[in-house]
Formats: C-alpha cells, structure tokens, sequence
C-alpha cells in the first residue's frame, strides 16, 4: 500500500518498517527525538508549535484516528485549527501541511 501511494518516492526516501509502534516511538524518544501526534482534539495548535532539532510526527488513520495507546506514547498531541465550515481533513492532506508547518 506504501509503495501505491508513494508516486515513485518509495525508490529514493528509506523506509523503515517495526512490528510495534509504541515501541518505534519510545525508541526514538530514547534517541531525543518528540513524538507528536495529530488530533483534531489535540491540546495545541499546529502553527504555535515550536520544533525541536528532532521530531517523530505520528498520523492516524482517517476516521478512528491515532490509536489511545499510540496517543499515550506521544509527547504532545497537536491539531489542525480551520477556518470555514470544514473542520477535518483527510490523513494525506493534514501530513502535507504538517510537513510543510515543521519544515519551515
């Protein structure tokens, strides 16, 4: 499904695979790195937020969202503030602009 989505970028961007993500995370926040998970009921707003040299961004699926443990895991949970009627975005969309916010 990764390679299908992708558009050809699975040939140049490394790919890391785990068997349990809970644990990924808390490896990588052993190695320095914040985990923020996306929450449309997240506690902070993505433009306010302030990256560190090292960041995990952890995306849920579209609907249930990011599992509860998986939230548990993570250092802050942020959200996606829009403004007009639309209030949710699809996962592909919220990560385009959550890399973009965190890249600038």
């Amino acid at each position: 499904a990764l390679a299908k989505v992708a558009s050809g970028a699975v040939e140049y961007i490394p790919v890391c695979y785990v068997t349990n993500l809970s644990d990924a995370i808390s490896q990588l926040q052993d190695e320095a790195f914040q985990a923020v998970g996306l929450d449309e009921r997240g506690n902070e707003d993505l433009k306010d937020y302030i990256p560190p040299a090292n960041v995990v961004c952890v995306m849920g699926s579209e609907g249930k969202g990011i599992r509860p443990k998986i939230k548990d895991t993570c250092d802050k949970l942020l959200r996606l503030d829009a403004e007009g009627p639309i209030k949710s975005l699809n996962v592909s969309t919220a990560t385009a602009i959550t890399l973009h916010v965190l890249t600038k």
